[in-house]
């Protein structure tokens, strides 16, 4: 269980192309590090053999974390000084969390006028698998009225960022979830 407090690196034995000459079982291999929940994985920077490119590439996809979007809600409209409430699912489709606290930032952003809310959300938490967040933001009663991109970001500033496992839109670090109207 030691993958709960910190990260599982993996270094090959020789490297890929041998395991393969050796007659190793690569889905055992990988079957095996998925579940010690391997954060990295250190091939020696040597070839892939061809006929395992696609198994490797898989499995490279569940390696550390991998934190998709599956669904976002929040109003459409909000009055200043309310409070606007944002409910996410992310899904870590990786076996392993990420060790470091890290913010997790939503962002009110139009042409004009930028706000950021730092959330008490620890994305720690996410190990593999799904998970709800409920975050409520109150707005300052002084916030401009008009049209804004709800986004979101983990990390940022002095920290490094993370992306999501998504092609959703992007402003700089931040993911463009939704169109709110501030009234």
């Amino acid at each position: 269980d030691i993958w709960k407090k910190g990260h599982v690196s993996f270094e090959a034995y020789w490297w890929l192309g041998e395991w393969q000459r050796q007659g190793w079982d690569l889905d055992k291999i990988i079957r095996t590090l998925l579940s010690w929940h391997v954060s990295t994985f250190n091939a020696k920077s040597l070839p892939i053999p061809f006929e395992w490119r696609e198994k490797v590439d898989e499995w490279v996809a569940k390696i550390g974390y991998h934190f998709v979007i599956d669904e976002a809600e929040t109003q459409i409209r909000v009055s200043r000084g309310e409070k606007l409430s944002l409910r996410i699912c992310i899904d870590n489709v990786g076996v392993a969390p990420i060790y470091k606290r890290l913010p997790f930032n939503l962002r009110l952003k139009n042409a004009q006028y930028a706000k950021t809310f730092l959330t008490d959300v620890d994305i720690r938490t996410w190990v593999e698998g799904k998970y709800q967040e409920n975050i409520t933001v109150e707005l300052p009663k002084n916030i401009p009225k008009g049209e804004f991109e709800l986004q979101i970001a983990i990390g940022g500033q002095r920290e490094p960022n993370v992306a999501f496992a998504t092609n959703a839109t992007r402003d700089e670090e931040y993911f463009v979830l939704a169109t709110v109207e501030i009234v």
